[in-house]
């Protein structure tokens, strides 16, 4: 795979993971219907006051990524907009997270910072667009941009339950033409009182990779240390100790 190659794969990875954070933005006239929507959803998935009663959580995965198989581990500190991400496939490790201040990287072939906002709470904007068909299913779209993130989205929310149903990224980084990441949520399931999608399915430039929780844990007992970026170590953090008050 061509450093290029490696790179993109990387920025896609946090650009989804950006995404994936429950951001406030500032309302206009031209983001309104846009905001409904996704409140809608906020309200399908389990509401925002039980969504904010989600301080910590731990995920654990069993993905599939252009025919290997391994395990994602995912653990948050929502509050501070922190997450560890640990991806082990066939003996190799990569780590991605976040200290609430920037987005790091841990693996064989890179270790640093990006180059990338974490508060894109002023700069994010949800606007509705034309109601979609997907196998003569009709969808509510929301195109999604940030100034400072290189990727626009469009997220596509089912008509009747408002639950989030797919997530189209599309940015030009490929030898300098467009490539395109679509996830389908699907499954979702009851965590403690939040709907949470058991299964996503990524389709993009590489090929296409599976997620399929095994397991959640909410409001955990976690150390801090393990969204700091450290020294490269033999073993990555734990997640069992205390998180500091």
């Amino acid at each position: 795979m061509s450093k290029l190659n490696f790179i993109a794969k990387n920025i896609l990875v946090v650009t989804i993971i950006l995404l994936s954070v429950n951001f406030v933005f500032s309302q206009t006239e031209a983001e309104k219907a846009g905001k409904e929507i996704y409140e809608k959803y906020q309200a399908a998935i389990g509401g925002t006051e039980n969504l904010e009663k989600v301080k910590t959580s731990e995920t654990i995965f069993e993905i599939e990524k252009y025919g290997s198989k391994g395990k994602l581990t995912v653990i948050e500190d929502k509050a501070n907009k922190k997450s560890y991400n640990l991806e082990e496939i066939n003996g190799r490790k990569r780590e991605i997270g976040s200290d609430g201040s920037n987005i790091w990287i841990r693996s064989d072939e890179s270790y640093g910072y990006y180059n990338l906002p974490i508060s894109v709470d002023n700069n994010l904007k949800r606007i509705k667009l034309p109601n979609e068909k997907i196998d003569g299913k009709e969808y509510l779209v929301i195109q999604v941009t940030v100034s400072d993130l290189p990727a626009e989205t469009t997220e596509y929310y089912d008509s009747t339950t408002f639950l989030l149903t797919y997530r189209i990224s599309s940015e030009t980084i490929i030898n300098g033409q467009p490539t395109e990441t679509k996830i389908q949520y699907s499954n979702y399931q009851k965590v403690g009182e939040i709907l949470i999608p058991f299964l996503e399915v990524t389709n993009n430039y590489w090929g296409t990779s599976t997620k399929k929780v095994l397991s959640v844990k909410q409001n955990i007992e976690v150390d801090s240390e393990i969204f700091e970026l450290s020294p490269k170590k033999k073993n990555s953090p734990k997640s069992t100790a205390k998180i500091s008050d």
